[in-house]
Order: C-alpha cells, then structure tokens, then sequence
C-alpha cells in the first residue's frame, strides 16, 4: 500500500539530512517510522521545507520538499509520480491546502484521501483575541518607517485562511479526530463526511519517568508557549500576579523568549502587553524565559513543575497537555475547544474557565496547597494518558482507517 502524507513542517530527520534543526513534528515522525517498518507499505512524505527537493530516503520513508504553498501543478505531479492508495493530509489550516485540494479533485481521488484535523482556523480566528482588549488587538507598532500588523488584522488572515480549509473540508470524504470539538465542528462544515477516531502518538520521550512532588521544584508552574495570542500568556500573567499575592515565590518557566528582547522573533503589539503585564504585576523575577528546547529538555521541564498549564483560548487536542498527563504531571487547563476530551475535570485534571483568571489562580493554589489532591490528579493522569495515547493501539486504529478507505470499506461512526 503505497501512502502518502503532506504535512506543514519539514521531518527531524530530513531537516537533519540538510543541517537544519526541527523540534517539531517528533510525534509525526514516531507514526511514520512504524508505518516504515510495515513491509506491506511504502511511506512517501512531503512537506514544507526552505526549497523545493524529492527523492531523498531515510530509514525507508520518500521524502520531498515543497517550499511556501507549493503549486497545483507540485501536487498534481506529485500524486501522479506515487500513485498513492492513501493520501493523508495532516492540517487544513495551512497555505497548500487550496492548491492541494485542486490537485486531489483533478486526480480524482477524494475518495482515497483522509484529513487529520489539527487546529480548525475556521473556528481559532474568533478567539484569537480573546482575553485582549479591543485597543491592545488594533495596535500597530512603528519600526521605522513600517507598522507591523494588528492582531485584529492577523486573526481576519487566519478567518481568510480558513475559507481555504471549509472548501477542503466540504470536498472531503475522510476525516480523523480525537475530541468531541472537533467531531461537532467537521460536522458543521460537512454533515457527510465519514469521521474515524484515532488519538495521537506524542514523542518518544515522554514515555517513560514519572513526575514526583518528591523531586519537583515547588511553586513553579511550565508553561509551552508564549507568542502566539491563542495560547494565553496574557492570561497566564493576569493569574500569576494574584498567585503572587498569596505565594511570593511562585516562580513561571514560559517555553520561549522574553518579549521585546532582541532573541524574541516577533515585535508586535501583544509582545508589548505581555510586557506591561509583566511589569504592572511587578513579575520580572517570578519569570524565567526558556528559549526554544529539545523534547528531553521540555521533558525535564515537566518534571520540575509543581504544575502545568494550559491557558489557550482555543485548542482542539493539546499535545503538551497529553506530554505532561503521560509523565504525570498535574495540569490545569482553559474549558475551550477539545479539551474535556481529554481531561476529566476534578480527576485526572483540572478545567477552568478561560475568561477568568482568578479562577485559574484559585486552580494553581490549590494544587500547591493540597497534597492528596495533587497525588491524586497524578495518578489518574498518568493512568489515563498511558491509555490514551497508546503508540500500538493507536498505530493499530490508523491502518485499519487506512484499510478500510483503501479497500472502500466505509464505516460511519455515526451508525455505530
């Protein structure tokens, strides 16, 4: 069965094969190398990259390259020089996902491809703001004589984009999710379209060691994501300030760099109120910026929190949330998109509701104060999430979805 995947990063192993360097995309990589190892199948991946290249094989997978959007005539070609029996698009959200999709219907094998929804930036562009005052989103910062975009203009970018991903979507006859969030959504755009289940297999390194309060620095909280809007930092700082007030010595650890220094890559108006909240909450000694880490250095990251925190404003299925539940450790995260697919509030972790800070604050306190509550949520996690996010369960899910569409055995889950 020859499989072909398009994805919106360039693979560890290829970027390597270049000297380049990918953090990202481990969990995909994970997939893709069981999928090597079946002598029944052949892998072909294409992916963005920094130029276009094809035919380079690493440890028995194809992979090709495809710079910025690629073209209808790339993905044509493309299709035509595989033959794939399975196309297997990871994201509609992307740039390509227009041209791809003309290149699927030209070729006439919408009934051969599957989607794996990641984010649905048709429903993210509504809540890019949220928790921002108006004033903060419509800023536009001067550097000499250029303004950088608004956040308000970004998120009308990302609702563009998303009419790109509705098409695909509305054309498509396969798709793969994992929450409840997702399902409804795909279900709104397409009430046709046959939705498998299948839960991610995250990164290597997270599947083994166990978080311990024994061992843990106390007080500290990890957050994995700073400059993006949708994973709420501002919200973040808003709670840390009142925890502050309680435990002086709460300490942050933000995956990232610090807003406005000269490492951030970004000078926007949200770096600028993530400053002012910092220093309006006299938080510049309680915050220690990351930079950009390694899955095993974001492994002992999670280790050393007393907790972890998801504060998106929008998220389907978080990754670092499911890394953090396998090793065990205690998370708190935001009550948007799919995330009670994935947490059960009260015993394997704790759900709050975004717009209130003080309400994630009152989560964070009492996890560092209670001890049988934060053993607890401990043990479920990990218990749940070794279950979840089980590499051959899961393996096992996605080539009997592949089997089933390549060989037009359609199953709607609705009917069953």
């Amino acid at each position: 069965m020859n499989i072909l995947w398009i994805v919106d990063v360039e693979m560890p192993d290829v970027a390597g094969y270049f000297n380049r360097k990918n953090v990202h995309a481990g969990w995909l990589e994970i997939m893709a190398k069981q999928l090597a190892e079946d002598e029944n199948i052949s892998i072909f991946i294409a992916g963005v990259a920094p130029e276009t290249y094809d035919k380079i094989l690493i440890n028995g997978i194809m992979y090709y390259g495809f710079s910025g959007a690629g073209s209808k005539t790339y993905f044509v070609d493309l299709i035509h020089l595989i033959r794939p029996d399975i196309i297997h698009v990871w994201g509609t959200e992307y740039a390509h996902i227009k041209n791809l999709r003309y290149a699927v219907r030209h070729t006439g094998l919408f009934d051969k491809t599957i989607v794996s929804i990641q984010g649905i930036v048709s429903e993210y562009w509504k809540h890019y703001n949220d928790g921002i005052p108006i004033k903060v989103s419509k800023k536009r910062i001067r550097i000499g004589r250029i303004k950088t975009t608004s956040l308000w203009q970004e998120a009308i970018e990302m609702k563009k984009r998303g009419r790109s991903e509705r098409d695909f979507l509305k054309s498509a006859k396969h798709c793969i999710g994992r929450t409840e969030w997702d399902k409804k959504s795909v279900y709104s755009i397409n009430p046709h379209i046959n939705y498998y289940y299948c839960s991610e297999t995250l990164r290597e390194d997270f599947y083994s060691g166990s978080w311990s309060y024994d061992t843990c620095e106390k007080h500290t909280i990890f957050f994995s994501q700073t400059h993006y809007p949708i994973k709420g930092l501002h919200q973040m700082l808003k709670a840390l300030g009142g925890i502050k007030k309680v435990i002086p010595d709460v300490h942050l650890n933000v995956l990232g760099f610090k807003p406005l220094s000269p490492e951030s890559i970004r000078l926007k108006s949200y770096d600028d109120y993530l400053d002012k909240l910092i220093s309006d909450n006299d938080l510049e000694d309680n915050i220690s910026w990351l930079g950009i880490l390694s899955s095993k250095q974001m492994k002992e990251q999670y280790l050393k929190a007393n907790v972890f925190v998801c504060a998106s404003s929008i998220e389907n299925s978080s990754n670092s949330v499911g890394e953090a539940m396998l090793l065990g450790v205690p998370v708190i995260a935001s009550d948007r998109g799919g995330m009670r697919s994935i947490i059960e509030d009260g015993k394997d972790g704790v759900i709050y509701d975004f717009d209130s800070p003080e309400k994630m604050a009152e989560a964070v306190l009492k996890v560092f104060a209670d001890n049988n509550y934060f053993v607890s949520l401990s043990e479920n996690a990990e218990k749940s999430a070794k279950e979840k996010y089980n590499r051959e369960k899961n393996y096992n899910q996605l080539i009997s979805i592949y089997e089933t569409i390549a060989f037009n055995y359609l199953i709607d889950e609705r009917k069953i």
